[in-house]
C-alpha cells in the first residue's frame, strides 16, 4: 500500500501544475526539484534515480510500476518518475519519513555524502 501523505502530494501536485512527469524530463530539471519519486524497476526509473541522486534531491521509491505511479498522480498513462518544482521543507521530510529507511537517504532526506558508511 502506498503511503498516504505521497498519494495525496502526487493528485494535488498533478492537479495544480507543481509536477513534471516523465523521467527525461526530471533528469532535465534536477536542479529545480525539490523530491523525486520514481517507480519501481525499469531502466528510465534508474536514471531518474541516479540523477536525482547526483543533483542531491531527496527521492524515495513509489512501491508499484509505472502505470500505479500514474494513477496515483490522477493521470490515465504511466509515470516513470515525477518531481516537484515545489514543497515545502516540511512536506518533503513527511513524505520521505513516511516512505521508511529503505530509500538510501541519510535523516535529511538526502543522499548521503559519498565515501559515508551505510548503517
Amino acid at each position: 500500500m502506498t503511503a498516504k501523505i505521497l498519494e495525496k502530494a502526487l493528485k494535488d501536485g498533478a492537479k495544480e501544475s507543481r509536477c513534471i512527469f516523465g523521467a527525461k524530463e526530471v533528469a532535465a530539471s534536477i536542479k529545480d526539484s525539490k523530491l523525486v519519486v520514481v517507480s519501481a524497476g525499469g531502466a528510465a526509473s534508474e536514471s531518474a534515480a541516479a540523477a536525482a541522486r547526483g543533483g542531491a534531491v531527496p527521492s524515495i521509491r513509489f512501491k508499484g510500476n509505472s502505470v500505479a505511479l500514474g494513477k496515483a498522480c490522477g493521470l490515465q498513462f504511466r509515470v516513470s518518475a515525477v518531481s516537484f518544482k515545489e514543497m515545502p521543507d516540511a512536506g518533503v521530510s513527511s513524505i520521505v519519513a513516511e516512505a521508511g529507511g529503505d530509500n538510501g537517504l541519510n535523516e535529511a532526506g538526502r543522499p548521503p555524502a559519498e565515501g559515508t558508511p551505510s548503517p
